[in-house]
């Protein structure tokens, strides 16, 4: 990948690139699509009634439960509440500074343990 890898940077340069709605081919068939802009990802959030089943390709550590991954009006609604909730950019960096402070906490706390069931211990962090 051009930017050095999938992530931020990669996602920044796209969008730079090619404005903030665009899309990219992953596995040569797979089109994903990528909106810079959060009012646009809102619009979509309200307008689809659940997420590609591919997101589960690259999401598949938090597992069939999650609610990336539930159907259905309530899951829907819920995702959009969550949504409001950390569109939010001071409300998003007071979780993106709480998860640092909490992960680097537990990490610290793994020192050399030859053995740690990470899911179990990252996933209260996460949720």
């Amino acid at each position: 990948v051009d930017a050095g890898g999938f992530d931020e940077t990669y996602f920044k340069r796209i969008h730079s690139k090619f404005g903030e709605f665009t899309g990219f081919f992953l596995f040569s068939s797979m089109l994903n699509l990528s909106l810079a802009n959060p009012e646009h990802v809102v619009e979509l959030y309200k307008k689809t009634a659940s997420r590609p089943y591919e997101t589960k390709t690259f999401l598949f550590y938090l597992g069939d439960e999650n609610l990336l991954f539930t159907h259905g009006e309530m899951a829907k609604a819920m995702r959009l509440r969550y949504g409001k909730m950390i569109s939010n950019t001071e409300q998003l960096a007071k979780v993106n500074r709480v998860s640092y402070q909490n992960f680097g906490t537990l990490f610290d706390s793994w020192g050399d343990k030859s053995e740690i069931d990470a899911w179990a211990e990252v996933a209260p962090v996460i949720y």
